[in-house]
């Protein structure tokens, strides 16, 4: 099974976090897609500039289910072994999105909250620790995403500085 990277610098200019939540990540099986899905397997979350020099303040991330993508950079995600080697992702990756994807209601899989000087790395324990996602949901006639979006807020005092979002995944 391949394992791939993906991040916000990767493509287009980093999204600025806010009080509103904002997606800084996300991988699919898109419209028309042909991956069998994925598993996220790691993240790592935090601000990738200046915090707040006025308020200490907290910030907040997020993954959940994403059901229609917004408009974003397409990013295409590294292979982390045998790169030479390994297939292009089947999987849709985009970053730094202007207009927001929407979200499955009730569907967050992954939510850490801390001050906004941290900086938060997750690895999954095991499998049963992953967030996954499937193949285009049955019935929709290829036309509806399946996938997970990283999300990040700048608190109710937001730190409006670009957050840093990356992750690994498996297919």
């Amino acid at each position: 099974m391949p394992r791939y990277h993906f991040d916000n610098r990767m493509a287009g200019s980093q999204v600025n976090l806010a009080a509103a939540f904002k997606t800084g990540l996300s991988v699919m099986n898109a419209s028309g897609g042909v991956s069998p899905g994925g598993r996220l397997v790691s993240l790592a979350v935090g601000l990738d500039g200046q915090p707040n020099a006025a308020t200490d303040t907290q910030i907040i991330f997020s993954v959940l289910r994403l059901s229609a993508q917004g408009s974003a950079n397409a990013t295409t995600a590294r292979a982390l072994k045998d790169w030479w080697n390994s297939p292009a992702s089947r999987n849709s990756c985009a970053s730094n999105y202007g207009t927001e994807p929407t979200y499955v209601a009730s569907s967050n899989l992954w939510l850490r909250q801390f001050n906004q000087r941290a900086a938060m790395q997750w690895a999954g324990q095991d499998i049963d620790a992953y967030p996954e996602w499937a193949s285009i949901q049955a019935g929709t006639a290829g036309s509806i995403p399946n996938g997970l979006g990283i999300l990040g807020s700048g608190g109710s005092t937001p730190v409006t500085v670009p957050g840093g979002f990356s992750g690994d995944f498996d297919e």
